[in-house]
């Protein structure tokens, strides 16, 4: 049954979700975490001081504004991934423009949905200054933005991560797609940093704010004591004190022990300030005072940030209040607070990033030794010290089991193909030696001959000299010609030795480019013969010029890949050539030498193409073992620390191209 994914749906809702859960949370604690006069508080939910809407309806409209613009950033983003997803393109494993588009998006679409939270906080922030808040007001609303903006970042990368992985898998395009290059790679380490790093600040900024909002509180209580005893001796202890004019109190007030440089006194008559040293008094603080005083005449501002304390007087029979002001915060405070903030921030920013750098060097270590196997170090030799007892040693020894596994079947695969290739070698046997068989045959019959003719000459004066030289000299080219049959004989047997014996010697010997092609023309022979197809040889190099390396594992599969071209011209007769030459690449200034096999058989179909270096895949069914390719491959790179490409066009023929470094021995891998 086809799956439905419904991307934008489901991220809206998430998105829905995240911010009704943030906002009814923070609806309800976010004035005590402001410091919001506790008398207030009630207040706040249902009148309409600001704007003419109550804070709920605030709350609101602004937790709506955050949804809208989420859920437009996230439609306008995926919208196009949620169209791919019903496409013909993603049902099919199709790869065309839209898919691959799609899926460098799906990489992407994690950090798209971990960034956009932290750039409304960013508006947030630019918002507030352009309000002209107080420093204070801004820094409590920036940690209360961006405790929900971190959170909420976190959720949104964890389950698009999680939902595009599943998309991604399900596809299986990203097997067809070479991301190298095209998609810009996040390590594990900035993962970890960008996982990590909000969670410890959020958990900082959060626990500082609630430490804030304690501090004030308990600084308000003793500061409240302190001026509450003070004034009360102002005023004699009396409940109304009486004085003749403002100067009187100012005289009063003369000697009065401020326990901070800021703090002030002021005068209230008929609500208005009519002393005050401090500047204005708010309009809230003067409300406060006319609405909400109790028997502790303790009033207090828009936050408990800013307190008083006051006293009923009577100022010319006019009824007032005398008070002081005072403030629990001090920008003095708030900045060692903030210092302190960023330097742990630092601290701890530095410390993960050593553990994370440590955690992604280890699984490093792993990803890179499976790509020396995977690429052209094909020496299997990546043993992996295992330096922890946790889940890191485990994967490290997970690997090696891995690895000596995999060692062990490469080398089983190979010895697979050698014996196959010496079955094919030892069907030839008989063909190589039944000509030069009957040829020494054939001179032994003919110095048995001449032996005769030399007897029945011996007492013959008919015989002269002469004739004794004579058949001294066709017995000498009867020899010859044995010698000739016998040394060819010989070269064949040393090659289906060499051939046969399993190569797991890394020494390296020298070796000519003429034993190469004698080689070849003994172990090819059968099969070129037989299919009616002639090896045309294309030497452009010396042939006495010395070569470094194992020659057995060359003929191996400079012997296959003959062998496939004749099988490409399925018994009919055709040309193969075989070039050797020197190719010098001036970018890396280094010389390789190049064995060219070609055919024109027809070419290779494009959907085997992909497939051709591939472990256990053959075009020739049951008789073929799907390793020649794949070894000669992993031969080559192994045993030369060179390289097997290929070119071919379908309808025409194909190349085969075997690169071997000159100086093979500095790049074989131990």
């Amino acid at each position: 049954m086809e799956k439905k994914y419904h991307i934008v749906s489901r991220l809206i809702v998430l998105n829905a979700i995240v911010a009704i859960i943030a906002g009814f949370v923070l609806h309800k604690i976010l004035p005590y975490l402001l410091n919001y006069t506790q008398t207030i508080v009630p207040e706040l939910f249902t009148t309409k001081r600001v704007s003419g809407i109550s804070y709920t309806e605030q709350f609101i409209i602004v937790i709506s504004i955050i949804m809208l613009l989420n859920s437009a950033i996230i439609y306008g983003y995926f919208k196009n991934i949620d169209k791919w997803l019903k496409t013909d393109e993603y049902k099919d494993n199709l790869k065309g423009k839209i898919s691959i588009k799609n899926i460098y998006n799906c990489y992407k679409a994690p950090y798209v949905m971990y960034m956009f939270p932290m750039v409304e906080a960013f508006i947030v922030g630019i918002v507030l200054a352009i309000m002209r808040l107080s420093a204070i007001d801004i820094l409590k609303i920036m940690i209360v933005v961006l405790t929900y903006t971190g959170i909420a970042s976190i959720i949104y990368y964890l389950y698009s991560k999680k939902l595009m992985k599943e998309i991604l898998m399900n596809s299986k395009l990203y097997k067809k797609i070479d991301q190298k290059g095209k998609i810009n790679r996040i390590s594990l380490k900035t993962e970890l940093i960008l996982q990590l790093i909000p969670l410890f600040v959020v958990s900082i900024l959060f626990t500082s704010l609630v430490g804030y909002s304690r501090l004030i509180f308990e600084k308000g209580e003793v500061l409240y004591r302190l001026y509450n005893e003070e004034i009360e001796m102002i005023v004699s202890g009396k409940e109304i004190k009486e004085y003749n004019s403002i100067n009187e109190v100012n005289f009063a007030m003369k000697n009065f022990n401020y326990e901070q440089d800021f703090d002030r006194y002021f005068i209230i008559i008929n609500n208005k300030a009519i002393k005050y040293e401090g500047g204005e008094i708010s309009e809230f603080f003067i409300s406060h005072i006319r609405d909400f005083l109790k028997e502790d005449n303790r009033v207090f501002g828009m936050t408990t940030e800013t307190q008083g304390v006051v006293r009923k007087i009577k100022i010319n029979g006019e009824t007032g209040y005398l008070g002081i002001e005072f403030k629990v915060f001090s920008y003095k405070t708030v900045g060692y607070y903030v210092y302190t903030l960023l330097t742990l921030v630092i601290f701890m920013t530095v410390i993960i990033y050593l553990i994370s750098r440590n955690l992604a060097e280890e699984i490093s270590q792993v990803a890179l030794s499976l790509k020396g196997i995977a690429s052209k170090d094909k020496k299997l030799d990546h043993k992996l010290p295992i330096t922890s007892n946790d889940e890191i040693g485990e994967l490290e020894e997970a690997f090696n089991e891995f690895e000596e596994a995999e060692q062990d079947e490469n080398e089983r695969l190979v010895e697979q193909e050698r014996l196959s290739s010496l079955g094919q070698l030892v069907g030839g046997i008989a063909h190589n030696l039944k000509s030069p068989i009957f040829s020494v045959s054939g001179a032994m019959e003919g110095l048995s001959d001449l032996i005769d003719e030399f007897e029945q000459s011996l007492g013959n004066d008919k015989v002269e000299e002469e004739d004794y030289h004579d058949i001294a000299k066709e017995m000498r080219e009867w020899v010859e010609k044995v010698k000739s049959y016998a040394s060819y004989m010989n070269d064949v047997i040393t090659t289906v030795k060499d051939q046969a014996v399993s190569s797991n010697d890394d020494r390296l010997y020298s070796f000519t480019v003429d034993e190469i092609i004698k080689r070849l023309d003994i172990i090819t022979k059968p099969t070129l013969s037989k299919n009616h197809c002639i090896l045309n040889k294309d030497i452009q190099m010396d042939l006495k010029e010395n070569l470094q390396g194992d020659i057995t594992v060359l003929i191996q599969v400079l012997n296959n890949l003959i062998s496939n071209a004749v099988e490409a011209y399925n018994g009919e007769k055709g040309d193969i050539d075989l070039i050797i030459k020197r190719d010098y690449e001036k970018e890396n200034q280094a010389s390789k030498i190049l064995f060219i096999v070609n055919d024109s058989a027809g070419g290779i179909k494009p959907e085997v193409e992909e497939k051709l270096f591939k472990q256990m895949y053959t075009t020739k069914g049951k008789n073929g073992t799907g390793l020649g390719l794949y070894i000669s491959l992993s031969t080559i790179r192994g045993k030369f620390g060179g390289d097997m490409t290929f070119e071919t066009e379908y309808g025409k023929g194909t190349t085969f191209i075997v690169a071997i470094p000159e100086d093979a021995k500095n790049k074989i891998h131990r």
